[in-house]
């Protein structure tokens, strides 16, 4: 239902983030909403991206490196055959063959 929320929310769709800015917004503006969201200061409790992220993004080392008993591991900004490659590797290593 959230998710129906968030994707019929008027907001710039063209935006890169608009699906943030579309949460962010619903927690400002909705009291009713944001009591029933967590949100946490940790980042790799809901959200971690994969080490090899860092380097195809140039990126410096990140505090939400995915890690073994993550919830999720991030694959944004990844296309193909390169997803496809890094999904069964973190799969084999969570464990999930």
């Amino acid at each position: 239902m959230l998710l129906d929320v968030i994707w019929n929310y008027h907001f710039d769709p063209g935006h890169v983030t608009w699906e943030q800015i579309a949460v962010r917004t619903l927690l400002d503006d909705w009291p009713a909403v944001a009591s029933r969201i967590l949100v946490t200061d940790h980042p790799r409790d809901f959200n971690s991206f994969p080490e090899e992220r860092q380097a195809i993004h140039k990126l410096h080392h990140q505090a939400n490196t995915w890690q073994p008993g993550d919830f999720v591991c991030h694959f944004s900004g990844i296309s193909a055959p390169k997803l496809t490659e890094l999904i069964a590797l973190y799969r084999q290593r969570a464990g999930n063959t």
